[in-house]
Protein backbone atom coordinates (compact mmCIF):
# COMPACT_ATOMS: atom_id res chain seq x y z
CA UNK A 1 0.00 0.00 0.00
CA UNK A 2 1.14 3.32 -1.15
CA UNK A 3 0.85 6.09 2.05
CA UNK A 4 -0.02 9.96 0.34
CA UNK A 5 1.00 12.94 1.34
CA UNK A 6 -0.60 16.61 0.09
CA UNK A 7 2.37 18.36 -0.04
CA UNK A 8 1.21 21.48 -1.58
CA UNK A 9 -2.28 22.74 -3.30
CA UNK A 10 -4.16 19.81 -3.79
CA UNK A 11 -1.18 17.57 -4.99
CA UNK A 12 -0.93 14.47 -3.78
CA UNK A 13 2.22 12.17 -3.44
CA UNK A 14 4.32 9.68 -2.01
CA UNK A 15 7.47 9.34 -0.19
CA UNK A 16 9.70 8.08 -3.31
CA UNK A 17 7.85 10.60 -5.72
CA UNK A 18 9.18 13.66 -3.52
CA UNK A 19 12.57 12.84 -4.51
CA UNK A 20 11.09 12.32 -8.03
CA UNK A 21 9.61 15.84 -8.21
CA UNK A 22 12.40 17.48 -6.89
CA UNK A 23 12.24 18.51 -2.96
CA UNK A 24 14.84 20.93 -2.31
CA UNK A 25 18.03 19.42 -0.83
CA UNK A 26 18.69 21.03 2.36
CA UNK A 27 21.80 19.41 3.80
CA UNK A 28 24.12 16.58 2.26
CA UNK A 29 26.71 14.88 4.35
CA UNK A 30 29.71 12.75 3.79
CA UNK A 31 32.18 10.60 5.05
CA UNK A 32 34.78 11.04 2.15
CA UNK A 33 36.84 13.33 4.44
CA UNK A 34 36.93 11.24 7.63
CA UNK A 35 33.73 12.28 9.17
CA UNK A 36 32.27 9.36 10.86
CA UNK A 37 29.27 10.71 12.94
CA UNK A 38 26.91 13.87 11.99
CA UNK A 39 23.58 15.30 12.81
CA UNK A 40 20.62 16.11 10.42
CA UNK A 41 17.86 17.70 11.60
CA UNK A 42 14.80 19.84 10.17
CA UNK A 43 15.63 22.78 12.81
CA UNK A 44 15.92 23.68 16.33
CA UNK A 45 12.31 24.87 16.59
CA UNK A 46 8.33 24.18 15.65
CA UNK A 47 8.31 23.09 11.83
CA UNK A 48 5.58 25.12 9.80
CA UNK A 49 2.77 24.18 7.28
CA UNK A 50 4.84 24.67 3.90
CA UNK A 51 7.90 22.13 5.32
CA UNK A 52 9.62 20.54 2.47
CA UNK A 53 13.20 19.02 2.52
CA UNK A 54 15.63 15.90 1.61
CA UNK A 55 18.98 15.39 3.34
CA UNK A 56 21.37 12.86 2.01
CA UNK A 57 24.30 10.92 4.09
CA UNK A 58 26.82 8.83 2.09
CA UNK A 59 29.09 6.51 3.61
CA UNK A 60 31.52 6.50 0.81
CA UNK A 61 35.41 7.48 2.00
CA UNK A 62 38.99 7.34 0.09
CA UNK A 63 39.41 3.69 1.50
CA UNK A 64 36.12 2.30 0.42
CA UNK A 65 32.14 2.30 1.52
CA UNK A 66 31.40 1.99 4.95
CA UNK A 67 27.89 1.77 6.08
CA UNK A 68 26.14 3.71 8.06
CA UNK A 69 23.91 3.52 11.43
CA UNK A 70 21.11 5.93 12.79
CA UNK A 71 19.05 6.60 15.32
CA UNK A 72 16.29 9.74 16.10
CA UNK A 73 17.07 11.15 18.69
CA UNK A 74 14.20 13.52 18.59
CA UNK A 75 10.66 12.31 16.43
CA UNK A 76 8.07 14.81 17.20
CA UNK A 77 5.31 15.13 14.63
CA UNK A 78 1.96 14.98 14.29
CA UNK A 79 0.24 11.94 14.42
CA UNK A 80 -1.94 10.91 10.82
CA UNK A 81 -2.93 7.13 10.27
CA UNK A 82 -2.67 8.04 6.62
CA UNK A 83 0.31 10.65 6.59
CA UNK A 84 -1.85 13.79 5.63
CA UNK A 85 -0.50 16.30 7.97
CA UNK A 86 3.17 15.35 8.34
CA UNK A 87 5.53 12.91 7.47
CA UNK A 88 8.81 11.62 7.59
CA UNK A 89 10.08 9.28 4.98
CA UNK A 90 13.20 7.04 4.94
CA UNK A 91 14.94 5.97 1.98
CA UNK A 92 17.71 3.34 2.45
CA UNK A 93 19.30 0.46 -0.19
CA UNK A 94 16.82 -1.21 -2.44
CA UNK A 95 13.78 -1.22 -0.31
CA UNK A 96 10.67 1.22 -0.51
CA UNK A 97 10.65 4.36 1.38
CA UNK A 98 9.22 4.12 4.80
CA UNK A 99 6.94 6.64 5.72
CA UNK A 100 6.67 7.55 9.57
CA UNK A 101 3.62 9.97 10.86
CA UNK A 102 3.20 10.17 14.66
CA UNK A 103 5.54 10.89 17.69
CA UNK A 104 7.15 8.52 19.39
CA UNK A 105 9.23 7.88 22.34
CA UNK A 106 9.93 10.49 24.96
CA UNK A 107 7.83 12.85 23.01
CA UNK A 108 5.21 11.04 22.64
CA UNK A 109 4.96 10.77 26.68
CA UNK A 110 5.21 14.34 26.74
CA UNK A 111 2.36 15.23 24.76
CA UNK A 112 0.09 12.93 26.27
CA UNK A 113 1.36 14.24 29.78
CA UNK A 114 0.29 17.98 28.86
CA UNK A 115 -3.03 16.91 26.41
CA UNK A 116 -1.80 19.20 24.03
CA UNK A 117 -3.19 16.81 21.78
CA UNK A 118 -4.90 13.37 20.90
CA UNK A 119 -1.81 10.35 20.42
CA UNK A 120 -3.31 7.76 18.80
CA UNK A 121 -2.05 4.20 18.51
CA UNK A 122 -1.54 2.55 15.32
CA UNK A 123 0.73 0.56 13.26
CA UNK A 124 1.20 2.72 10.15
CA UNK A 125 4.03 5.10 10.33
CA UNK A 126 5.66 4.14 13.42
CA UNK A 127 10.18 4.08 13.32
CA UNK A 128 9.44 1.89 16.75
CA UNK A 129 8.17 -0.75 15.23
CA UNK A 130 9.10 -0.36 11.02
CA UNK A 131 8.93 -2.83 8.11
CA UNK A 132 12.02 -4.89 9.46
CA UNK A 133 11.89 -4.50 12.91
CA UNK A 134 14.30 -1.61 13.24
CA UNK A 135 14.00 0.35 16.37
CA UNK A 136 15.28 3.92 14.88
CA UNK A 137 15.00 5.15 18.46
CA UNK A 138 18.70 3.01 19.49
CA UNK A 139 21.25 2.81 17.06
CA UNK A 140 20.18 0.67 14.37
CA UNK A 141 23.15 -0.30 11.46
CA UNK A 142 21.06 -0.30 7.89
CA UNK A 143 23.58 -2.70 5.66
CA UNK A 144 24.24 0.32 3.20
CA UNK A 145 26.36 3.14 2.43
CA UNK A 146 23.34 6.39 1.65
CA UNK A 147 19.94 6.87 2.32
CA UNK A 148 17.79 9.85 2.21
CA UNK A 149 15.97 11.52 4.52
CA UNK A 150 13.12 13.63 3.88
CA UNK A 151 10.09 15.71 5.26
CA UNK A 152 6.96 17.81 4.07
CA UNK A 153 4.00 19.34 5.84
CA UNK A 154 0.54 20.02 4.85
CA UNK A 155 -0.64 22.98 4.67
CA UNK A 156 -2.90 24.17 7.87
CA UNK A 157 -0.27 21.34 10.15
CA UNK A 158 1.32 21.95 13.49
CA UNK A 159 -1.06 25.16 13.74
CA UNK A 160 -0.11 25.56 17.46
CA UNK A 161 3.48 24.77 17.48
CA UNK A 162 3.22 22.10 19.58
CA UNK A 163 5.72 19.84 17.00
CA UNK A 164 9.17 20.26 17.45
CA UNK A 165 10.46 17.78 14.03
CA UNK A 166 13.07 15.55 13.89
CA UNK A 167 17.04 15.13 14.62
CA UNK A 168 18.47 11.91 13.41
CA UNK A 169 22.09 11.30 14.22
CA UNK A 170 24.69 8.79 11.85
CA UNK A 171 27.56 7.19 11.96
CA UNK A 172 29.58 4.94 10.06
CA UNK A 173 30.26 1.54 11.05
CA UNK A 174 33.72 0.23 11.39
CA UNK A 175 35.08 -3.55 10.39
CA UNK A 176 35.51 -4.20 14.43
CA UNK A 177 32.84 -6.72 15.49
CA UNK A 178 31.27 -5.12 18.40
CA UNK A 179 31.60 -8.25 20.36
CA UNK A 180 35.40 -7.94 19.97
CA UNK A 181 34.94 -4.62 21.21
CA UNK A 182 33.40 -5.75 24.14
CA UNK A 183 36.07 -8.43 24.63
CA UNK A 184 39.01 -6.06 24.95
CA UNK A 185 36.85 -3.52 27.09
CA UNK A 186 36.50 -6.76 29.35
CA UNK A 187 40.37 -7.62 29.10
CA UNK A 188 41.19 -4.09 29.78
CA UNK A 189 38.78 -4.29 33.30
CA UNK A 190 41.00 -6.91 34.27
CA UNK A 191 44.26 -5.14 34.20
CA UNK A 192 43.09 -1.84 35.46
CA UNK A 193 45.81 -0.44 37.21
CA UNK A 194 44.67 2.91 38.76
CA UNK A 195 45.57 2.80 42.41
CA UNK A 196 47.39 0.68 44.73
CA UNK A 197 47.11 -3.24 44.44
CA UNK A 198 44.43 -3.47 46.79
CA UNK A 199 42.24 -0.94 45.51
CA UNK A 200 42.96 -2.12 41.84
CA UNK A 201 41.73 -5.92 42.87
CA UNK A 202 38.29 -4.31 43.96
CA UNK A 203 38.33 -2.18 40.89
CA UNK A 204 38.61 -4.57 38.60
CA UNK A 205 35.96 -6.87 40.49
CA UNK A 206 33.72 -4.18 40.19
CA UNK A 207 34.31 -3.19 36.43
CA UNK A 208 33.35 -7.17 35.50
CA UNK A 209 30.16 -6.87 37.17
CA UNK A 210 29.36 -3.48 35.30
CA UNK A 211 30.10 -4.57 32.41
CA UNK A 212 27.66 -7.92 33.10
CA UNK A 213 24.76 -5.79 33.93
CA UNK A 214 25.67 -3.28 30.50
CA UNK A 215 25.74 -5.65 28.47
CA UNK A 216 22.23 -6.94 28.87
CA UNK A 217 19.95 -6.99 25.90
CA UNK A 218 17.24 -4.52 27.51
CA UNK A 219 13.15 -3.86 26.22
CA UNK A 220 10.85 -1.62 26.99
CA UNK A 221 7.44 -2.89 26.77
CA UNK A 222 6.97 -5.61 24.16
CA UNK A 223 10.53 -3.51 22.03
CA UNK A 224 13.73 -4.36 21.96
CA UNK A 225 15.61 -0.57 23.02
CA UNK A 226 19.43 -1.98 23.07
CA UNK A 227 20.93 -0.98 20.11
CA UNK A 228 21.27 -3.52 16.99
CA UNK A 229 24.74 -3.68 15.83
CA UNK A 230 26.88 -6.36 14.27
CA UNK A 231 29.81 -4.24 13.99
CA UNK A 232 31.03 -1.22 16.25
CA UNK A 233 30.64 2.47 15.17
CA UNK A 234 33.38 3.94 14.33
CA UNK A 235 33.34 7.16 16.20
CA UNK A 236 33.06 4.52 19.26
CA UNK A 237 36.48 2.42 18.27
CA UNK A 238 37.98 5.39 18.43
CA UNK A 239 37.38 6.96 21.26
CA UNK A 240 37.69 3.28 22.79
CA UNK A 241 41.75 3.33 21.32
CA UNK A 242 42.03 6.82 22.57
CA UNK A 243 40.92 5.67 26.19
CA UNK A 244 43.52 2.48 26.11
CA UNK A 245 45.98 4.96 24.93
CA UNK A 246 45.30 7.33 27.98
CA UNK A 247 45.09 4.97 30.70
CA UNK A 248 43.45 7.29 33.25
CA UNK A 249 40.48 6.48 35.24
CA UNK A 250 38.62 9.74 34.13
CA UNK A 251 39.04 8.82 30.64
CA UNK A 252 37.71 5.35 31.19
CA UNK A 253 34.87 6.86 33.14
CA UNK A 254 34.50 9.26 30.04
CA UNK A 255 34.36 6.19 27.63
CA UNK A 256 31.96 4.18 29.91
CA UNK A 257 29.49 7.41 29.41
CA UNK A 258 29.59 7.17 25.77
CA UNK A 259 29.41 3.12 25.72
CA UNK A 260 26.41 3.30 27.93
CA UNK A 261 24.52 6.16 26.00
CA UNK A 262 25.12 3.38 22.61
CA UNK A 263 23.89 0.32 24.30
CA UNK A 264 20.98 2.17 25.71
CA UNK A 265 19.84 5.89 25.03
CA UNK A 266 16.96 3.84 23.02
CA UNK A 267 15.60 2.52 26.52
CA UNK A 268 14.52 6.23 27.30
CA UNK A 269 12.51 5.04 30.14
CA UNK A 270 14.89 3.39 31.75
CA UNK A 271 18.21 5.13 30.67
CA UNK A 272 18.67 7.28 33.50
CA UNK A 273 18.09 4.47 35.86
CA UNK A 274 21.14 2.70 34.08
CA UNK A 275 22.89 5.60 34.49
CA UNK A 276 22.38 6.58 37.87
CA UNK A 277 21.72 2.91 39.40
CA UNK A 278 24.32 1.38 37.58
CA UNK A 279 27.25 2.92 36.20
CA UNK A 280 27.24 5.82 38.52
CA UNK A 281 27.74 2.84 41.40
CA UNK A 282 30.79 1.80 39.21
CA UNK A 283 32.48 5.50 38.18
CA UNK A 284 32.20 7.13 41.88
CA UNK A 285 34.53 4.19 42.87
CA UNK A 286 37.12 5.93 40.25
CA UNK A 287 37.49 9.09 41.53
Amino acid sequence: MRIKLFVGGFLAVSGNELVERGMPLCDEQSAWFGQKFGTITDGDGAYDDSFKCRWKVDGVTAAGRKNLCIRFSRFDIEDSRTCTKTVVSLSYGNSDPQDFCQSLGSDRDRHKMMRMSTQRTFNPGNPRKARNGENFLTWTCLDTHSLTLQMASHPGANSAGNYQGFEMLWATESTTLFTDLQTDINEYGGEISFFDAKRNKRTRKHFAKLMTKLNRTLKQGRVTCTMAMQNAPEFLLDDWNTTKATNTAAALTSFLTSYTEVLHVGCYKRFDKITDKVLSRFTNRLR
